[in-house]
């Protein structure tokens, strides 16, 4: 918002600065070698309510039912919802929020096609292709997904042999599903055991060693949505079924949020080893290539659960966007 305060401020200032001198609108010159207006005068706009979007409905000014605000250059809605499916989701945790350039997707139909128009100052004739100097997009996406099962704290775990219950405590002591345990629960204990599992999506595996014997016991089994668990054992001679009846697994919920600046890369650029660079001269690294002929040129990343905190990509090449017109 700052930005856009600042950019209204400067042209305000111009504008007293030359005294509000009427002068020639300018021009620029497209590909084809056509004059092409800045200020687009003879083009149909969102308000005239004759330009349509993918599905042929008429596009208005203001958010639409997906989150298109193609007025002001912006998206913001539930991810799944940028494609347009034929009816707008209402739920999901996943939110994208996308704003782009005039060459990216303008406001504006200046070739009288009914639809909004791409890369106008590349093509101006058929301006269909975002693929044109001055085209970016910014996407952040937010929300949030559950973590790995924590097995932390007091356990009972009930074997099913031929039958009979064995019944026996267990004490996780870290998230890595290391811990101790004893037979029968609730003590004193005739036996005492260690215990060291792996824990994969809801499925979960431990060895259970009996201390001062050569007895084991293989579990496998799957943590409920509940946190409760359930499954079978096995040794060399002997098999069953066990369930947990005391102690629940936890799952940290992770909200995580992502940023990433994509700009169509220079005419004399080229590409490596998935990466742009710029001309063979300067050979400046740009970003790592996406969509054929754009660049990735930051990426921000934060989500604890995996670690990830701050800037995982900075372009060593200018990262404003003004560098890429």
């Amino acid at each position: 918002m700052k930005k856009i305060l600042i950019t209204l401020l400067v042209i305000s200032m111009l504008a007293v600065s030359v005294g509000f001198v009427f002068a020639a609108k300018p021009t620029k010159v497209d590909s084809q070698g056509n004059e092409v207006s800045w200020a687009h005068n003879n083009c149909t706009k969102i308000q005239d309510g004759t330009i349509v979007d993918v599905n042929n409905n008429i596009i208005s000014v203001g958010y639409d039912a997906w989150g298109y605000n193609y007025q002001a250059h912006m998206f913001n809605g539930l991810y799944d919802n940028y494609a347009r499916p034929d009816e707008p989701l209402t739920e999901g945790n996943t939110w994208l929020m996308m704003k782009w350039s005039d060459e990216w997707l303008a406001n504006t139909d200046c070739n009288n096609d009914g639809k909004l128009d791409r890369g106008y100052s590349c093509n101006s004739t058929n301006p269909t292709s975002s693929a044109c100097q001055g085209a970016w997009l910014t996407n952040h996406q937010w929300g949030s997904y559950l973590g790995n099962w924590n097995l932390t704290g007091d356990w009972v775990l009930e074997f099913d042999y031929l039958g009979r219950l064995y019944i026996h405590d267990m004490k996780v002591v870290d998230n890595t599903f290391t811990g101790t345990g004893g037979f029968p629960s609730g003590g004193p204990y005739s036996i005492t055991w260690t215990v060291i599992g792996t824990i994969d999506g809801d499925n979960i595996e431990m060895t259970i060693d009996y201390d001062g014997s050569s007895y084991y016991v293989d579990v496998v089994g799957t943590i409920a949505s509940d946190g409760t668990m359930n499954g079978t054992w096995s040794n060399q001679n002997q098999a069953g079924t066990w369930e947990s009846t005391t102690g629940t697994a936890t799952r940290e919920t992770c909200n995580w949020d992502y940023f990433v600046k994509i700009v169509m890369v220079p005419e004399d650029a080229y590409k490596e080893n998935g990466m742009w660079y710029t001309d063979n001269t300067t050979e400046t690294e740009i970003g790592s290539v996406i969509w054929g002929a754009y660049a990735r040129i930051l990426q921000v990343e934060n989500d604890p659960c995996a670690n990830l905190e701050g800037v995982q990509y900075n372009s060593p090449s200018p990262t404003g966007f003004g560098y890429y017109r």
